[in-house]
């Protein structure tokens, strides 16, 4: 009885000193280093995929999406692609971070892909991350959500 209380606390210590590791590892990136913590759990399929400027993470069917929208200028743009979005079925949730220039996506990953949020963003007018707004969307864009010249 007494050697299984000890295996039991030395599993706890194990699991507690583990845990502070991983947290301390996370630092400025913590993202970064949270994802790759997940990675190396779940398996390269349900895993986190890191793709340029973009960070996407899946896991089962939920999943969520870091995208650079360098072309957003104002409350007017973040309103714009928050509502877009929200129209699009498997879209669960979406917040811009104006001052981030970022888009925060959590979606259905069996529903949609990241390069379908790209091209929905595109077609509003903006670009997001390598994806080129749309030349016509953009144009029909009021002049302050367009790039200063």
């Amino acid at each position: 009885m007494k050697r299984n209380s000890i295996m039991v606390l030395v599993a706890i210590s194990v699991l507690i000193v583990s845990a502070c590791g991983r947290a301390d590892s996370y630092g400025k990136n913590g993202q970064v280093a949270m994802a790759q913590s997940h990675e190396s759990m779940a398996g390269s399929d349900h895993g986190m995929n890191m793709q340029e400027g973009n960070k996407m993470e899946k896991v089962g069917e939920k999943a969520h999406a870091m995208v650079q929208l360098p072309t957003i200028q104002c409350e007017m743009c973040k309103n714009s692609i928050e509502q877009g979005l929200a129209k699009i079925k498997g879209i669960e949730s979406v917040h811009i971070d104006l001052e981030g220039k970022m888009g925060h996506i959590n979606y259905d990953g069996t529903l949609l892909k990241l390069i379908d949020i790209e091209q929905a963003i595109a077609e509003l007018g903006y670009q997001a991350n390598d994806v080129p707004a749309d030349p016509v969307a953009y144009e029909a864009l009021p002049e302050c959500c367009k790039v200063p010249q």
